[in-house]
């Protein structure tokens, strides 16, 4: 089986495992997740929020007020709220357990235990690390792995490409709208929630 990147361990670029201490080698699933173009604009975020989540237009006189607090907010404020949270749903809060269930399960419901890391020194690449017990560097034997586990980390691998593949930009966008509208704007008039 050939990796889908090769992203090579190194200094700059070693994961803490708890299990290992620190590990580097070629990773066998890495997704590019670097931003490129994030659109942070008031309106943008406002398209991103009723759009994303189910809450239908915004009422007029909270959406003018929110524009005002959007203009003291800085813009990496919101970066950071939302690279912060669409990172959270891979990597958790700590020890590499995604938050979001869809990733501790199969197709079928079997539960499974995956663990992710962002790598590289703008944190650019979202990289398998484990799935089950095993450590997914390009020395993983597969001869030792049954077809059942083989099948599993191909659903898994199949799952996290199709939401991760180029969606970075709108995924941080989702999580700073969420945040701003309903932790930041909670106080005003209006507010969705």
């Amino acid at each position: 089986m050939q990796s889908l990147c090769s992203h090579r361990g190194g200094r700059d670029y070693e994961f803490r495992d708890e299990d290992l201490g620190f590990s580097s080698g070629n990773w066998m699933f890495c997704w590019n997740v670097k931003l490129y173009q994030v659109d942070l604009s008031f309106d943008n975020l406002v398209r991103s929020f009723v759009q994303n989540h189910g809450c239908g237009e915004l009422d007029p006189e909270f959406k003018e007020a929110a524009r005002i607090k959007h203009g003291e907010i800085r813009e990496s404020t919101l970066l950071e709220w939302g690279v912060e949270d669409a990172a959270r749903s891979f990597v958790g809060r700590e020890g590499g357990y995604p938050d979001d269930d869809a990733y501790s399960m199969l197709w079928d419901g079997s539960p499974v235990v995956t663990r992710f890391s962002l790598m590289g020194r703008s944190a650019g690449w979202l990289v398998m690390t484990r799935f089950q017990d095993r450590l997914l560097t390009t020395d993983l034997d597969f001869d030792a792995i049954s077809y059942k586990e083989i099948r599993g980390l191909s659903e898994m691998v199949h799952f996290v490409h199709r939401s991760v593949n180029g969606r970075a930009c709108s995924a941080v966008e989702d999580c700073a709208a969420f945040n701003f509208f309903v932790n930041s704007c909670s106080d005003l008039k209006g507010a969705p929630g």
